[in-house]
């Protein structure tokens, strides 16, 4: 007594076999391991190449300010000479 719009539903049992199984579990073991180590690497050289980015960073603008501040300190000494250069000129005569 089958009925046109009734589905009959079968129970399917299918058990892998160990050696697929233990196929399956390598492949995903090292595809786990591959992207592991190229997240690992990844961060390494992420991190490497950001210290080295902020140091070159932080060494420039430690050259400039050096420079600057050289530049202030001979402009300071170079005003102060001229100073009294002028001073002495004005007051001889």
């Amino acid at each position: 007594m089958n009925k046109a719009n009734s589905i009959a539903m079968q129970h399917v049992t299918h058990r892998p076999s160990i050696t697929a199984l233990l196929s399956t579990a390598t492949v995903s073991l090292f595809t786990w391991l591959i992207a592991f180590v190229v997240t690992i690497v990844s961060l390494s050289l992420s991190l490497l190449f950001g210290t080295i980015r902020a140091m070159t960073r932080l060494s420039f603008r430690c050259i400039v300010y050096i420079l600057l501040a050289t530049l202030f300190l001979v402009g300071l000494v170079l005003g102060a000479i001229l100073s009294i250069i002028t001073l002495g000129a004005i007051s001889l005569p």
